[in-house]
């Protein structure tokens, strides 16, 4: 049996490389590129824990990001601001807080600072953690 050792690089790539998927916003008019977001990511945050409206707009600044580059696409206040152009009516103002709460969920699904994926990669994990 030959054994394949990792190298350095091959080792610091899988561990730097984050997860994304493409999520449909219609409230905000179309497909958003998600990104998988880490502990630190979370642990960044400004809001206090029950401010769920400021933790939802932050984990959806952190997460959202430009296809080609990478980067965020808002900042935290950027993405606040969305609501705002929402104008003053109730009804779409609802949307777009809603498609903020979606995203968010979304990349919390898809991230390590979820609850189910507090993972070790194994059977338990598919089982959503049933160990």
């Amino acid at each position: 049996m030959t054994i394949t050792y990792l190298t350095k690089a091959q080792i610091r790539e899988r561990l730097t490389t984050r997860a994304e998927i493409d999520f449909e916003a219609p409230a905000l008019g179309g497909w958003l590129r998600l990104r998988e977001l880490r502990r630190s990511d979370r642990s960044a945050s400004t809001a206090e824990e029950d401010d769920y409206d400021r933790i939802n707009i932050q984990i959806f600044a952190a997460a959202v990001i430009d296809p080609d580059t990478k980067e965020p696409l808002y900042s935290p206040e950027e993405a606040l601001a969305l609501v705002d152009e929402a104008g003053e009516d109730p009804g779409q103002r609802t949307a777009v807080w809603a498609a903020i709460y979606q995203v968010a969920q979304a990349a919390l699904d898809l991230s390590e600072v979820g609850p189910l994926h507090l993972k070790s990669g194994g059977a338990a994990a598919d089982a959503e953690r049933g160990d």
